[in-house]
C-alpha cells in the first residue's frame, strides 16, 4: 500500500494510520542506492480504487473502472502517475461538517486523469443523489415550477 502525505509517497511505519505515535528519527540515512520503478497498470472493473478525500470524516471515493495507468517511482525523487481511469460505477461518501452525510452514486463515464503527482489528479466526476418523497412546495418554488411544466 502506498500512502500519500504532504504530496510525497510514504511507506514509513511511522505514518499516522499505523498507530505508532513515535516521531520518525530526525536524522535519516540517505541511501546510496538508486531505485527507479516504471510500471503499467491496465485497470479493469474488477479492481476497486479508493481515494480518501478526508480521513477525519471518512469522506471517500470508491470506484470501479478501467484504463491504462503508467506510474513511475524514484526513491530519491517523485512518484508520478499518467493516464485516464474511466469509471463504470462508484460511490462518493460525502459529509458536510459532520452533520450531513450522503452517499452519492458516481455515474459511468466519470474520469480520473493523472498527469504527474497523484494528488494533483483531475477529477471529472458526475454524481447523482436520489431523494424520495420531496415536495417541490418545500422549496417555495414548487407552484411556479409546476405551472411552468403544465404550460410546456
Amino acid at each position: 500500500m502506498i500512502r500519500f502525505r504532504n504530496g510525497e509517497a510514504n511507506n514509513s511505519s511511522h505514518s499516522a494510520e499505523s498507530g505508532n505515535d513515535k516521531e520518525p528519527d530526525k536524522q535519516e540515512v540517505e541511501s546510496s542506492t538508486d531505485i527507479v520503478l516504471n510500471f503499467m497498470v491496465d485497470a479493469t472493473p474488477a479492481a476497486e480504487v479508493k481515494i480518501i478525500t478526508d480521513p477525519r470524516s471518512g469522506d471517500a471515493i470508491t470506484a470501479y473502472g478501467e484504463g491504462p495507468i503508467k506510474a513511475t517511482f524514484h526513491n530519491k525523487g517523485n512518484f508520478e502517475m499518467y493516464g485516464t481511469y474511466r469509471l463504470t460505477r462508484g460511490t462518493y461518501k460525502l459529509s458536510i461538517q459532520d452533520v450531513i452525510k450522503k452517499d452519492l452514486n458516481l455515474q459511468a463515464g466519470s474520469t480520473i486523469t493523472f498527469n504527474g503527482p497523484p494528488l494533483l489528479a483531475d477529477l471529472g466526476l458526475k454524481a447523482v443523489y436520489t431523494v424520495n418523497g420531496v415536495s417541490l412546495s418545500d422549496l417555495n418554488y414548487g407552484g411556479r415550477f409546476l405551472a411552468e411544466i403544465r404550460k410546456s
